[in-house]
């Protein structure tokens, strides 16, 4: 699906370009203008991730938030050596959240199970703790 703004007079030849084109099926329809709505969060939570570092640990717990249908509104990371052993310590923290009309599949308790899968995985504790609306985010980013 795809959304196009067109100046009124070139929507009749944009039509007709689009419908000339090789292996594309198109339909048309005409928006209407609207307001737009802030969009409605349904679920928000708190990221915390604690442990060894390891090369891609970023990539793997975002790809998991976004096949959950999660969105990071906030994310802060930093790393720094264990006190014993010099090993690299890594830490993410991150509001997620997902956005109304939830999937129908949204479940939160596999996500946090999925989490702590990849947790063990990569040696690292995962937590996902709901937030309330009031909670402020700036307090538990420590800021």
């Amino acid at each position: 699906m795809m959304l196009l703004e067109t100046p009124n007079d070139n929507v009749e030849s944009l039509k007709f370009s689009i419908k000339n084109m090789d292996d594309i099926n198109a339909t048309f329809f005409n928006a209407e203008e609207t307001t737009s709505a802030d969009p409605v969060i349904g679920y928000t939570g708190f990221l915390n991730l604690e442990g060894a570092d390891n090369p891609g640990i970023v990539y793997k717990v975002t790809n998991l938030l976004a096949r959950h249908n999660l969105s990071i509104q906030k994310m802060k990371t930093s790393d720094e050596i264990a006190p014993h052993g010099g090993a690299t310590l890594f830490h993410m923290q991150a509001v997620v959240h997902a956005f109304e009309p939830m999937a129908r599949e949204f479940d939160i308790s596999k996500v946090q199970s999925d989490l702590e899968a990849v947790g063990d995985s990569l040696n690292c504790n995962i937590s996902l703790e709901p937030m309330q609306e009031n909670d402020d985010f700036e307090v538990r980013f420590g800021s």
